[in-house]
């Protein structure tokens, strides 16, 4: 897409992108998923801001709402897991104090 910037495939090649990234936050690992999945939201933004009109718009727009929930869901799994490890070494030092 660089190297031909008015290429009448750019559109083409911007909904690959798009798919791509958002395929690649699915399948990753935990530990990258809520980056992956907050890139693969930006690029969906980025297609709908270059192509407003295009019949993948739809398809943008769903992956941004999924995106937003997984990152949500995660994010909350995380914290959820922080305060049951925060939990846990409380009680081990509690033990340890008696």
């Amino acid at each position: 897409m660089n190297d031909y910037p008015y290429s009448d495939l750019r559109e083409n090649f911007a909904i690959l992108v798009m798919k791509s990234k958002f395929e690649l936050a699915q399948m990753s690992v935990e530990e990258k998923k809520v980056q992956r999945f907050q890139d693969a939201e930006d690029e969906c933004y980025g297609f709908i801001n270059e192509y407003p009109e295009s019949k993948e718009r739809k398809t943008a727009e769903e992956y941004i709402k999924k995106c937003k929930q997984y990152t949500k869901r995660l994010k909350n799994n995380r914290l959820i897991k922080y305060r049951q490890l925060e939990w846990i070494t409380r009680s081990q030092k509690h033990r340890q104090t008696r």
